[in-house]
């Protein structure tokens, strides 16, 4: 199989369905930004590869939520990529969803209660969760547009809640805090 084809030079491109739509179309940027949030989950997946901080039966089970989101929203794409109900695209149902509530209580059992608003970082790890969670949030708002179904929606909302709890739980498994919002601005006392 060739990797280009040369038929988008134009600005254009199909659907699943084969509708030939602009590449401004709202359906690619929602399954575009899907795209975008897969390759980003790919980077937190190579990092809790590499995280030597994370028991190994914790890595292998965090590896394996990510993984598996990872083919979600592949399938997830797959609808957002047709205007029509196409019976050969992959199922897609409420159960994803209860299983990220799932693992999101399971986290929770584990942190310290959220008591304030807290920043993205610490370490690389919950940093790039955190970049993984606004691409979700970006995906969130351009499905608005395209998924009238609410095929994907619940989901992709759940997602930037998990990944939220998981960025907070990579921190915990390193023994860094999460960094609280302060309003006024001002440098921690410890950090020089």
């Amino acid at each position: 199989m060739k990797i280009y084809t040369k038929n988008g030079d134009q600005g254009d491109t199909c659907l699943v369905d084969g509708q030939k739509v602009s590449k401004a179309h709202a359906r690619l940027e929602a399954y575009g930004t899907l795209d975008e949030l897969n390759a980003s989950l790919g980077m937190s997946l190579s990092l809790i590869k590499a995280d030597t901080r994370l028991p190994l039966d914790i890595s292998k089970e965090w590896q394996g939520w990510i993984l598996e989101i990872q083919h979600l929203l592949f399938n997830l794409g797959s609808h957002w990529a047709t205007e029509k109900e196409l019976d050969y695209l992959p199922a897609f149902d409420s159960s994803k969803t209860q299983k990220l509530e799932s693992a999101i209580d399971q986290l929770d059992k584990i942190l310290p209660a959220l008591k304030n608003f807290i920043l993205p970082g610490s370490t690389v790890l919950a940093s790039s969760l955190h970049i993984a969670r606004t691409i979700t949030r970006r995906a969130e708002r351009a499905a608005i547009h395209v998924d009238k179904n609410l095929v994907g929606i619940p989901y992709v909302n759940r997602l930037s809640d998990f990944l939220f709890v998981l960025a907070r739980a990579a921190n915990h498994y390193a023994n860094e805090q999460d960094i609280v919002w302060n309003p006024e601005g001002q440098k921690p006392k410890d950090i020089s």
